[in-house]
């Protein structure tokens, strides 16, 4: 079934139903993270692999949008739901990019976002129509839609996110999906492992989420990653690794050698084991 992605939809859901559990869990993460690079993703190689993705894409759809006839003055990009700024920060000295904006409804990682430097950070919650009241060439949503606790909530909030792209501008989404969970505790079943559940904070989405006419999936050789990016380091890190240390009796450590080792060795996107995918797109023209 394709779910529709109206302009300018607003939720259904009665969202103070779980703000302020959301809102609990991120302000501690705030205090207990701050700044780091591993605030809201503590599997280090993961993060590693996101951060490289995001800036492969930025890299490429900047080029694509300096080369356009007219030529743009310069390319503004909008990280929806900024977290600590980590990510952002990361792309402050790309060639190209004229404005970096961050968005984020948390007060207390907008705080910290609001110490990075060569950034400008807002306040606003993509459940709103016009969350940003400008046009962004570029956005960048890395693990944000499933914080919302509602499938109407994501929908509309994906709507209100195309919104704010003007025609033509590029996107990319980091988000966890259903199936592929399934896919990963299938795997773990095979070895006596428990199931890996989602996070209590989490809705993962159904995986034809994205399945409107106003997004163009993005194609080779534009955008050579597949959505499945990061499935070789989730079936090492979530599969192999406990095979590993169920053999030889060793207690879980996060973020070993051997993951680190295995999930660098091994090429990436092999199956479809991660609930976490890379999702690119061009907004269609005249939407």
């Amino acid at each position: 079934m394709t779910r529709s992605v109206e302009s300018g939809a607003t939720g259904g859901a009665d969202t103070t139903s779980y703000d302020q559990a959301i809102r609990a869990h991120y302000d501690s993460v705030a205090g207990k993270a701050g700044l780091s690079p591993q605030s809201t993703m503590e599997d280090e190689r993961l993060r590693a692999l996101e951060t490289e993705a995001i800036h492969g894409f930025v890299e490429a759809a900047a080029r694509a949008l300096l080369a356009r006839t007219p030529p743009l003055e310069g390319v503004r990009l909008v990280d929806v739901g900024c977290g600590n700024g980590y990510t952002l920060s990361t792309l402050a000295e790309k060639r190209g990019l004229s404005q970096l904006v961050g968005i984020e409804q948390n007060d207390s990682q907008r705080m910290l976002a609001s110490q990075r430097p060569g950034v400008e950070i807002r306040a606003g919650d993509v459940r709103q129509p016009r969350f940003y009241d400008d046009l962004a060439d570029i956005v960048v949503c890395q693990r944000v839609l499933i914080n919302l606790l509602d499938l109407r909530d994501q929908q509309a909030a994906l709507a209100n996110i195309i919104d704010i792209v003007r025609p033509g501008g590029y996107l990319i989404f980091i988000e966890c999906f259903e199936l592929a969970l399934a896919n990963l505790n299938a795997a773990r079943q095979e070895f006596g492992f428990s199931l890996i559940p989602p996070a209590e904070h989490n809705l993962y989405l159904p995986d034809d989420f994205f399945e409107t006419k106003r997004l163009l999936p993005l194609r080779e050789p534009f955008w050579e990653i597949t959505p499945q990016h990061f499935s070789t380091h989730y079936f090492t890190s979530r599969v192999l690794h406990d095979i590993a240390l169920n053999a030889c009796g060793a207690e879980f450590r996060r973020n070993s050698h051997f993951v680190r080792f295995m999930s660098q060795a091994l090429p990436s996107g092999i199956g479809d084991y991660a609930p976490l995918k890379v999702m690119a797109f061009r907004k269609s023209e005249g939407t």
